[in-house]
């Protein structure tokens, strides 16, 4: 129904608000997208802004993002720069210098899991427990909680090959790369 209306909208030529309660709606038809809470303008701006720099918790947990805010400490070494979110550290690529408060997002796709702890690349390692699994077809949400809780999206054939249920201890992996941060 999606694509039909899309099509028809393409056809058609003229702009066109549509109102949703749905994000997937919204960042199917959206070339730009308002995020209103009660009322309330959060984020205007393209889908792309929406889903890489969210604003707002709202808006994050709109979008399906991994949301956070932390400051920026200091370099380290190799264009890495240490955000501490409370009393947890993440490192994340960075090529500026500025140093102070940050919004910090990442995607739920980005994150790593195992059941042992890893070995690999990854700056970013956190121990923590599944407290929830979401079926989402082909695809499975981890709600994790740890020292920074966040969720984390894998294969439904990963689910089954680590043999991971509500409850169970894991480690979360996730690359520098991925860790966005902005103002």
């Amino acid at each position: 129904m999606r694509g039909e209306l899309k099509a028809l909208l393409g056809m058609v030529g003229r702009i066109a608000i549509m109102v949703t309660h749905d994000y997937v709606d919204a960042l199917t038809f959206g070339d730009r997208i308002c995020v209103l809470d009660r009322g309330k303008v959060l984020q205007v701006g393209k889908r792309e802004e929406l889903l890489r720099h969210p604003k707002s918790r709202f808006v994050a947990e709109l979008t399906g993002v991994n949301f956070f805010e932390g400051t920026i400490s200091s370099e380290h070494r190799g264009g890495l720069a240490e955000v501490w979110v409370g009393d947890t550290c993440l490192y994340a690529a960075n090529d500026q210098d500025e140093m102070g408060d940050t919004l910090v997002a990442f995607f739920p796709s980005e994150v790593g899991i195992s059941r042992n702890a890893p070995s690999g690349s990854a700056r970013n390692v956190f121990r923590s427990q599944i407290q929830e699994i979401v079926h989402l077809g082909d695809r499975v949400r981890l709600a994790l909680n740890g020292s920074l809780s966040m969720c984390a999206e894998i294969t439904a054939d990963s689910l089954v090959e680590l043999g991971l249920r509500e409850g169970d201890t894991v480690y979360a992996t996730l690359k520098a790369t991925a860790v966005k941060t902005y103002r």
